[in-house]
């Protein structure tokens, strides 16, 4: 859940995200008015306590991030007991990242066959919609027609699961100084693998802890 906000005493804009992170928060995200309108804040606050949630929506929510720190906006990250699976992401989008002594990080690969069955899903869905609004069977259309719509759809899903590990693994070598064979044993794990304050002071994926 992504609740955005202006503290009272100190005029700081600030984000709150908690519990489970879903496409609609992203959404909620990107065209929230305080965050976009008619520019971007000069300084922000993430306040994050979630476990993660759809690692698109989280993705989505880093790369903004990523745009607003470009354009100038300090952004500041602060996580409490933990900042887990996409939350992490989340935070490695801000400038600044801080933890309390107490945080737990848990990251994992990304579930690429519970995501190739969502794109699956999403995929046919979207599908049996248009023709059944265009009044349309598939031994009626031209391959072309088949070929071009299935470009469309695709294009109008989330990232496909290959890709979101492959841009996962990339924004680990990117933020932090994580060893290749640490990633390398990340991805290859089933589960959750955990890293604790001062070790991910060590690695830089936060900067101070508090």
């Amino acid at each position: 859940m992504v609740t955005v906000f202006i503290d009272p005493d100190k005029g700081t804009l600030i984000v709150d995200i908690s519990d489970t992170i879903t496409p609609e928060d992203s959404k909620m995200f990107l065209n929230h008015p305080l965050l976009h309108a008619p520019k971007h804040p000069p300084e922000l606050y993430i306040l994050i306590k979630s476990t993660g949630g759809d690692m698109a929506a989280c993705l989505s929510i880093y790369k903004d991030l990523e745009r607003m720190t470009a354009s100038g906006t300090r952004t500041v990250g602060i996580t409490g007991t933990e900042a887990s699976s996409g939350a992490l992401l989340i935070l490695l989008g801000c400038e600044k990242r801080m933890a309390s002594v107490d945080t737990k990080f848990r990251i994992h690969a990304v579930n690429i066959t519970r995501n190739i069955r969502r794109l699956n899903n999403e995929f046919e869905s979207t599908f049996v919609k248009y023709l059944k609004k265009n009044k349309k069977d598939i031994p009626n259309m031209h391959e072309l027609e088949l070929t071009t719509l299935a470009k469309e759809i695709l294009r109008s899903m989330d990232s496909n699961p290959v890709e979101m590990q492959e841009e996962l693994e990339s924004i680990l070598r990117k933020k932090t100084i994580l060893p290749p064979e640490k990633i390398k044993h990340i991805m290859e794990q089933k589960g959750f693998v955990t890293i604790l304050s001062e070790e991910a002071l060590d690695y830089q994926i936060i900067h101070n802890i508090y």
